[in-house]
């Protein structure tokens, strides 16, 4: 299974970027209105009640710990082009935590951690695959993200 860089992209950046700019935006709202609020009162005729602002807060928080929080932060500086191939055994299969789901060959796929002789990887989607198989992989060597992940078969003679 071949998995694109650019997915992998968008989604470990892309939808954490998104809720911390809502919530960044949301904030400077909330100043803006906390600070001019007689200008904008006098101005719109519109009566907002000031400390009602504070009940964006533990909303606000929330954006930001999901967004911090589903950023993989070593996969910012790894370089695409730069692959390395691995070959071993699956000896655990982890699921994630508050990752972003993919569509995979059109279904809901969740990413796991796999550990392959005592390195832990990041995978979009694992297949059929399951503890004991061995594999031959291509990563991303900070972030350890898999880029494509084989069952690696021995023929016979």
């Amino acid at each position: 299974m071949s998995f694109e860089y650019n997915e992998y992209y968008s989604k470990l950046f892309g939808v954490s970027l998104l809720a911390i700019m809502i919530a960044t935006t949301i904030l400077i709202f909330s100043i803006f209105i906390f600070v001019f609020y007689d200008r904008i009162r006098k101005i719109t005729k519109i009566n907002i009640n000031r400390n009602k602002i504070f009940n964006f807060l533990p909303g606000l928080l929330l954006l930001y710990v999901l967004g911090f929080s589903s950023i993989n932060y070593r996969f910012l500086f790894d370089n695409k082009n730069n692959v390395y191939q691995t070959k071993g055994i699956i000896t655990e299969i982890i699921n994630t935590k508050s990752n972003p789901k993919f569509i995979f060959e059109g279904k809901q796929s969740t990413p796991k951690y796999i550990i392959i002789d005592d390195e832990k990887y990041y995978v979009m989607h694992i297949g059929e695959m399951k503890v004991g198989d061995e594999v031959i992989i291509k990563y991303l060597q900070k972030s350890k993200v898999i880029l494509e992940i084989h069952l690696f078969e021995v023929e016979f003679e």
